[in-house]
């Protein structure tokens, strides 16, 4: 089972992570930099978010039971980390889709100042899910194999 919850952990952890960084660091700058306008580039990139969001629903679900599926038996306060962390993700991409995402697309074009407020905590909430499923990942990578 250990093995199965790794594998599962593995392959859901770098869809998702990855794909995350490959949205930040390629997709973003190129759809700004080759859109006619910041607007046309920001509803295609709200669009690709908001696909990639049901992804990571589903990323979550598998690296959650990857994760429980790894445990020790019994298991010990630090087998409860990983999937701690998992959690924590998927709150974050729970919070994007059903509130932050829907709140961009309700101030795009109305509220400019709201919509940059909004803007700047997806930043933040996004580079969190990054860094938190690093820790994740690190983490597992670094343990002993059992």
């Amino acid at each position: 089972m250990i093995r199965t919850g790794r594998l599962l952990f593995w392959t859901s952890m770098i869809a998702w992570v990855g794909g995350l960084a490959v949205l930040a660091f390629v997709v973003a700058p190129v759809t700004f930099r080759m859109a006619p306008s910041r607007e046309v580039a920001g509803t295609i990139f709200g669009r690709i978010l908001w696909v990639f969001n049901k992804v990571e629903f589903g990323c979550a679900a598998a690296a959650f039971a990857g994760a429980l599926l790894m445990m020790h038996r019994p298991p010990s306060k630090r087998d409860w980390l990983r999937p701690a962390l998992v959690l924590a993700m998927a709150g974050i991409v729970a919070a994007i889709g059903f509130w932050l995402l829907p709140s961009m697309d309700a101030a795009r074009g109305v509220s400019p100042g709201r919509f940059d407020e909004l803007h700047a905590l997806s930043t933040k909430l996004y580079g969190a899910t990054i860094l938190t499923g690093l820790l994740a990942t690190s983490m597992t990578a670094l343990e002993r194999p059992s």
